[in-house]
């Protein structure tokens, strides 16, 4: 994923300005989906959020 692409914070990002970012072609679902693991991987430990975490689903949907 490229940062120039996709905001570092994407989660601080409205979700307009993510959907303009990839119907302009900006950003891919998969970059989205990168910066989506990235967060997840860095608060996961903490926040305990996810019961069944399955990335490679989530590429795989991402890439489709």
């Amino acid at each position: 994923m490229s940062s120039a692409r996709i905001p570092e914070a994407v989660d601080a990002q409205p979700l307009a300005k993510l959907t303009v970012a990839l119907r302009s072609g900006t950003a891919t679902a998969v970059d989205l989906a990168h910066a989506a693991m990235a967060r997840i991987d860095l608060l996961e430990s903490k926040l305990h959020a996810f019961s069944h975490l399955d990335p490679e689903r989530m590429f795989r949907s991402a890439r489709a």
